[in-house]
């Protein structure tokens, strides 16, 4: 076990005895341990903390997800619309070359 999960051991001011600086009771006695409760506080609000900031980046990180996705759909959809007007310009020019054929050889007869 590395260094820094050692818990460090302290002595209860009740019953004398050594307590783990991870309890705010003495599990002995049940005196109030002070400053190892206000430390167990501080470091559960620092993770709420560091919780509460990653909810909020993966947030960000989902907004920008979106908006990319999105971005991409809608050029997408433009790049159909380019295709689909290019395939009725070709159609409505292969019309007009038939209709002046048409027209051509009546005026030929």
């Amino acid at each position: 076990m590395p260094n820094s999960q050692i818990s460090p051991e302290k002595f209860c001011p009740g019953c004398g005895a050594a307590v783990d600086q991870t309890k705010a009771n003495c599990p002995y006695c049940g005196v109030y341990l002070p400053g190892i409760a206000e430390k167990i506080e501080r470091e559960k609000t620092a993770i709420r903390h560091e919780n509460r900031i990653d909810r909020i980046v993966d947030g960000a990180i989902n907004v920008v997800q979106r908006h990319m996705d999105q971005k991409e759909a809608r050029e997408e959809a433009q790049r159909k619309q380019e295709k689909e007007s290019r395939r009725l310009g070709i159609i409505l020019l292969f019309g007009a070359f038939i209709f002046i054929v048409i027209c051509y050889s009546w005026l030929l007869r």
